[in-house]
């Protein structure tokens, strides 16, 4: 992608700055450093608007507010400055920007030009499956982005998609099962955690039947791991008491969708909303963040 590598060689000129560094040595030009993840140097802006089309046009926060009249009129520059009461944080923006002026606080200083390597990854939150590109370097990874000529984000990333990567490498990771020992957990073998569980299991099973056990289903697992909890429960415990934590939230629109359609589920792709003729009971502008 030209605009990211264009981007990247920007950020990487002035890397050897900190970002107060870089505060104090613009005189003319302000520095946006309001945000705990973007950063944005308008030293650097050459006014081209991509970040106001990307705000404004795909994702419709109207968070940049379009400068009247010509440049004439504007003959000390214009700045895309950022209105933060419609700003969802979703860096649309920065990643239209040719030139990096706009840049995420987290990942400044960790890259140069193009050494991370990219892998083409899911974003693991909400069901819609935008595709990622994850930077990485020394296998960490450094910043995300949204792939541009792929479905059904085409580059397009919410805040959480973009921004929310930290859970990755946090240390409070439980990278190996814990056993209850006491008032204490030990650590345990990935052959010792499941046994102990189907044991446990099976003695609730045999005392008190089968529907004294329940299960819940995570919204961030993939339909594959999610069909085989029911499954699990269904055919092996024998019992129905199977629900999904997305239930609770999704419960009318799955009713009324079913009802209405014959299915719980969209019938359409988001790529055909643009070709629609009518929306009834939705105002798309408003609701596409």
């Amino acid at each position: 992608m030209p605009t990211l590598y264009l981007n990247n060689k920007v950020i990487s000129f002035k890397q050897d700055q900190t970002i107060l560094e870089m505060e104090l040595a613009i005189e003319d030009h302000p520095l946006d450093d309001a945000t705990p993840i973007i950063v944005r140097d308008y030293s650097r802006c050459i006014g081209c608007g991509r970040c106001l089309q990307a705000c404004n046009e795909i994702q419709v926060n109207a968070a940049i507010r379009a400068p009247h009249g010509s440049r004439q009129d504007h003959p000390q520059g214009w700045y895309p400055l950022v209105d933060y009461e419609h700003c969802t944080h979703c860096g649309q923006c920065l990643q239209a920007c040719p030139v990096g002026a706009l840049f995420e606080k987290k990942a400044y200083g960790e890259l140069i030009g193009n050494e991370a390597r990219k892998i083409r990854t899911t974003c693991p939150y909400c069901g819609v499956g935008c595709q990622h590109w994850l930077h990485v370097k020394e296998n960490k990874v450094i910043k995300v982005t949204g792939v541009e000529q792929a479905e059904p984000n085409y580059g397009r990333l919410c805040v959480k998609g973009r921004f929310g990567y930290d859970f990755i490498h946090s240390a409070e990771r439980l990278t190996h099962p814990l056993i209850r020992d006491g008032e204490h957990f030990r650590k345990a073998s990935w052959d010792e955690a499941p046994d102990l569980v189907a044991i446990k299991f099976r003695k609730i099973k045999e005392m008190h039947g089968h529907d004294a056990l329940a299960g819940i289903s995570c919204a961030r697992s993939i339909n594959e791991d999610a069909y085989n909890m029911q499954k699990l429960f269904r055919a092996v415990i024998g019992t129905n008491n199977i629900d999904h934590c997305a239930r609770t939230c999704h419960a009318p629109t799955v009713a009324g969708l079913a009802r209405s359609f014959g299915s719980g589920a969209m019938t359409n792709s988001f790529a055909e909303f643009a070709q629609s003729k009518l929306g009834l009971g939705s105002n798309f502008a408003h609701s596409w963040h």
